[in-house]
This record gives structure tokens, sequence and C-alpha cells, in this order.
């Protein structure tokens, strides 16, 4: 899963290169803002994989601990 992580994080720095890109295409005049907002859905699709890979990440931690007997103790 490390490596993952890692590809996500450079996949979502490359997507906010192009979104940034696009930007400053379209204040200059040689893009629609079209292509910005196509960008900007392409950077939020890439930072929305990598955030869920981390909830799957830590998701998989907790279960660690818990099958290891970790965890909060019952109340009652």
């Amino acid at each position: 899963m490390a490596e993952a992580g890692a590809a996500e994080r450079r996949a979502a720095d490359e997507a906010e290169t192009v979104d940034a890109l696009a930007l400053d295409r379209y204040v200059k005049g040689a893009v629609t803002y079209l292509d910005v907002a196509t960008a900007q859905s392409a950077a939020l699709r890439v930072r929305q994989s990598a955030i869920e890979l981390s909830v799957r990440r830590l998701q998989a931690g907790v279960a660690l601990a818990r099958a290891l007997g970790g965890g909060l103790p019952a109340q009652g």
C-alpha cells in the first residue's frame, strides 16, 4: 500500500500542476474555461482517490490492532 500511496501523491501533484497550467493558459486567453474545469475535475478525482487510499490504509491499521487484541475496553 505504501507504493500505491506514493503513486497517488505523485499523481495528485501532477494533476495540480496541470490544473494550475490550465488556469494560467485561460487567464492568458489561450484556452476556454471548459479546459480549466476539465483540469480541475481531473485533479479532484485524483485527490479523492488519494484520500480513499488513505482511509483504506487507516482502516487496515485499525483492523490489525483489533485483531491483535487492541482497541478500547468495553464500557458497562
